[in-house]
């Protein structure tokens, strides 16, 4: 490798851990909250390739929403 080549890599790869280290120091309280709370659990939605495609509506559901389609 050309050694010009070598010392810019590794001038970048410095470079880019010391800016990595000040952008978390930056941090707001609030966003430093964010960054180290536990992920909320994903809504229960199971997933499955046997499902019908598309939202499903109970009859009520539909009806109520030909009824409100009416008035438009």
């Amino acid at each position: 490798m050309n050694p010009t080549l070598h010392s810019i890599l590794l001038l970048a790869l410095s470079l880019s851990s010391v800016v990595a280290v000040y952008a978390r120091d930056n941090l707001s309280p609030h966003q430093r909250v964010i960054l180290e709370s536990k992920s909320p659990s994903p809504i229960d939605a199971t997933f499955s390739f046997d499902a019908p495609a598309g939202p499903q509506f109970t009859e009520a559901e539909k009806e109520a929403q030909r009824e409100r389609g009416k008035g438009v």
